[in-house]
């Protein structure tokens, strides 16, 4: 019996922009530094794509300059939120937690003068005594993402985000507090702020709404540099990026089922590996298009509910199709597609089951 994880089902497409992060070096580059003394918190309302980083970690954001100043808030492998405000605590960073892929999380790092922590969606996640003011670098790096640090690319977390603020104060205390989901607003205490859901798509620049000019420009600040995508909604399902879930994309699945990969090789769910879980997520969504003018058609859409036994001759499918073919056949057609995915002839009126058999090898 296949059991998928519902987890991994969770990510659906979202009515709201926001700004995705697919590229291990998609970064924004902040003007300026933000300047602590002995509080701060840095928040933010992402969604992780992937949990699997082969450096061990990942940057949301980090404003750094070596040995003189290093902040910043990661999700680490694993998806372990962490965070630094050098030189509390130093050398160790503050890391606790197993964030899943698929989820909106409220994220924040809130440090006192006397103690460090971390909550997620406003419940405490862990808590360590610190002191001591925080260091700021005149000539420091900040970035949104992949940050050029210590000679090599940190690269950016995988995933979207919403809205970052970072602020001068303690914000949160105790055990909980009611989390925002959303944009965050700006008072006398922010130093930061940006809203990566309201900017607008193909923009290369967003505004630093705190009103301290830190204005970030997408994909540069090191050779190799990418932009996150702004303004768009990521369709489970889309590997290409089209804005469609199609014939496409099930080829992609079919090139990288079984191997590791990531968002653009067909894995939706942001485990390692392309695999079952994914293609749920694709056959929920095959035919559907965040542009209504580019829906596929009717014949290949799949049918609602999907269902299971349609689903297990997808997978069959993909399985042959990896195989080598003794006529040649090196890949799915549209006919196999359309086969696998339509669900056959109806039952009956009568209540009788059909007896008409398909033959989708060819």
């Amino acid at each position: 019996m296949v059991v998928v994880s519902l987890l991994s089902l969770l990510r659906a497409a979202c009515a709201e922009q926001f700004t995705s992060f697919t590229r291990s070096t998609d970064t924004i580059s902040l003007l300026g530094n933000v300047t602590f003394a002995n509080q701060a918190t840095y928040e933010a309302t992402v969604l992780l794509t992937s949990t699997f980083y082969v450096t061990g970690e990942s940057e949301i954001w980090d404003s750094w300059q070596r040995a003189v100043q290093d902040t910043h808030f990661r999700i680490e492998d694993g998806g372990t939120l962490s965070a630094y405000a050098f030189p509390v605590n130093f050398p160790n960073e503050f890391s606790a937690g197993a964030l899943v892929t698929g989820v909106w999380y409220d994220l924040a790092y809130v440090y006192d003068g006397s103690q460090e922590r971390l909550y997620v969606d406003g419940d405490l996640l862990a808590s360590r005594p610190g002191s001591g003011n925080i260091g700021i670098g005149p000539g420091n790096i900040m970035t949104v993402g992949a940050i050029f640090r210590d000679g090599g690319i940190d690269p950016s977390f995988q995933g979207d985000i919403k809205s970052l603020r970072v602020s001068n104060i303690a914000r949160y205390s105790g055990n909980s507090y009611t989390p925002t989901f959303g944009d965050f607003t700006s008072d006398p205490s922010t130093l930061l702020l940006y809203d990566f859901d309201k900017v607008p798509t193909g923009s290369t620049i967003i505004s630093d709404l705190s009103g301290h000019g830190h204005t970030g420009t997408a994909g540069t600040g090191f050779t190799g540099a990418t932009s996150p995508t702004f303004g768009v909604v990521l369709l489970p399902g889309d590997a290409n990026l089209d804005d469609k879930v199609d014939f496409s994309d099930l080829v992609i699945l079919a090139q990288h089922y079984g191997q590791p990969g990531d968002w653009t090789d067909g894995n939706f769910n942001g485990d390692p590996t392309v695999d079952f879980a994914d293609l749920v997520i694709l056959a929920q969504h095959y035919g559907q298009s965040t542009n209504a003018s580019q829906v596929g058609p009717a014949s290949t859409a799949v049918p609602e509910p999907f269902s299971m036994p349609s689903l297990l001759l997808l997978a069959g499918g993909l399985l042959r199709w990896r195989r080598p073919s003794p006529r040649g056949i090196t890949g799915p057609t549209n006919r196999m597609v359309s086969c696998i995915l339509d669900p056959g002839p109806a039952a009956n009126p009568n209540g009788a089951a059909s007896t008409v058999s398909r033959n989708c090898s060819t």
